[in-house]
């Protein structure tokens, strides 16, 4: 403490005993570095201000991380809500006329909390709901649901009057769409498909382009 105490007032004399010009530029010196670390201050903290103002909190995600991370960017439409992972949006194909519809899905009711296949896949229940589909006579719209790769085929049935459908589906990544047919006995579809979407759980994959999809292209699927 004494040597410290010492080289302080030693710096003290130092200062004051030099010429007026050498003390001047040394104040000089001192304005300019004072100013620029109030300058560093200032900005440091008009920043922390920003951030707190800004920061996504955990009640921001919960309720809509969209609107949480739009705060981040100041842009409403950067990130949208993350889709439903238990909903499938069903797009329409040109033979619609306009169409829509969606899929529930829910894990089908069990005492044991789950139900599974004897090869361990989950048994999902969906319920369907399709609004504004026009047949052309003669015609009903079956519901389909296959593999990726179309090797398993599950006929589900034909869609109600009131455009609804209840079924369960045992595999973990499908596709589901409707198809125009003359008559609910057909075994596998040859109409044209009217809907169609994909598993939550498949959702990195489409099919546009091939089996049944031939001939709608990637661009228009929005999936």
């Amino acid at each position: 403490m004494e040597a410290q105490r010492d080289r302080s007032g030693a710096e003290a004399r130092e200062y004051f005993s030099r010429p007026k010009g050498e003390t001047s530029a040394l104040q000089n010196t001192i304005r300019r570095r004072t100013s620029l670390a109030s300058a560093f201050i200032v900005l440091v903290l008009a920043t922390s201000g920003l951030t707190a103002a800004t920061a996504v909190r955990p009640a921001d995600l919960g309720a809509d991380p969209g609107r949480a991370a739009s705060r981040l960017t100041g842009n409403p439409t950067c990130a949208p809500t993350p889709p439903d992972p238990f909903l499938i949006r069903l797009v329409p194909t040109a033979h619609a006329n306009g169409s829509m519809g969606e899929v529930r899905l829910r894990f089908a009711d069990s005492p044991f909390g789950a139900t599974l296949t004897r090869d361990g896949h989950h048994v999902l229940s969906l319920d369907m709901k399709v609004d504004g589909l026009e047949l052309a006579a003669g015609t009903i719209a079956m519901v389909w649901a296959t593999s990726p790769d179309l090797g398993t085929v599950i006929k589900l049935g034909a869609l109600a009057e009131d455009g609804t459908l209840a079924g369960r589906i045992s595999l973990n990544k499908f596709l589901v769409f409707l198809t125009a047919e003359p008559s609910p006995d057909v075994d596998r579809w040859s109409g044209p498909v009217l809907l169609r979407g994909s598993s939550p759980s498949g959702r990195m994959h489409s099919m546009a382009g091939h089996g049944p999809f031939e001939g709608e292209p990637c661009a228009v699927v929005g999936f």
